[in-house]
């Protein structure tokens, strides 16, 4: 009950639900979940004082919880109780306990399709104990123990669960195949041009380019966030759409979505 008067409040059309509004905080999340103000947050979020604490909840723009989390302050800037991360339609992807804004106690973490992701424990922190990891199909992918955030004990396993020894990769970004290039800033210097059209201009500066690579390692979602003259931008991504292949990003032995930053600066 408590939840649909959070969200009676957040699309103000309850605002009998709590009288005291000293009590009450209307804040808003960007993208990065993040507080923001109203015209840049995405996501609106009520902050509800209770008892010593103040229980923040944020729902997505269909009203779907989106954060369930606790704060020590009305600033909110010390998570400290449970918190709680989900993906849309209600699914779960993410949970467990903050004290004084350190991470404590079991993480649990969830795919889209409700099925268990990653799992253990940490403490101040810091990885700690046996860790879990499972395919999106189910299946275990890893088991590690860390002590002090160092693995020490790793298993790892194939997609249909069978044990593959005891070496597999834990963290690895997307890596671009360059034919003969072993470098690829060496492949970089030797495939991206400076445009004709600037020639003789005084142009200089860096270009700030995002992309992501899928777990088949196909290039999408390339945007520019920064550049000195729109035809530089347009010159990092056309350097990036002519990699020819990418190797996926792993993680706990599992092919992931890869998010980078690419940074090229031009200067003559």
């Amino acid at each position: 009950m408590l939840r649909y008067c959070l969200i009676a409040i957040l699309l103000q059309v309850g605002a009998n639900c709590f009288a005291q509004r000293n009590d009450t905080l209307r804040v808003f999340l960007d993208n990065q979940l993040r507080f923001s103000n109203k015209k840049k947050g995405l996501y609106p979020a009520m902050a509800i004082k209770s008892n010593n604490h103040w229980f923040l909840v944020s729902v997505y723009p269909d009203t779907g919880l989106l954060v369930r989390a606790y704060f020590a302050d009305r600033d909110l800037s010390v998570k400290d109780g449970p918190f709680q991360l989900y993906h849309r339609n209600n699914v779960k992807a993410m949970e467990g306990i903050y004290s004084n804004n350190i991470r404590q106690g079991v993480w649990k973490y969830w795919y889209p399709n409700g099925q268990m992701k990653d799992s253990g424990m940490i403490k101040n922190n810091q990885l700690a104990d046996t860790w879990y990891s499972w395919y999106e199909n189910g299946n275990i992918s890893t088991k590690e123990t860390y002590v002090n955030n160092k693995i020490t004990h790793l298993e790892c396993f194939d997609t249909s669960g069978n044990a593959q020894g005891y070496f597999c990769s834990i963290q690895k970004p997307a890596v671009p195949v360059t034919a003969s290039y072993t470098n690829f800033q060496n492949y970089l210097l030797d495939n991206i041009f400076w445009p004709r059209e600037l020639d003789g201009k005084n142009v200089n500066g860096v270009v700030r380019v995002s992309y992501a690579i899928s777990r088949e390692g196909m290039l999408h979602d390339i945007k520019v966030l920064a550049t000195p003259h729109q035809l530089l931008g347009q010159e990092v991504v056309r350097f990036l759409q002519g990699i020819p292949r990418w190797q996926p990003a792993v993680s706990h032995n599992r092919e992931v979505e890869y998010r980078g930053l690419l940074e090229v600066p031009f200067y003559r």
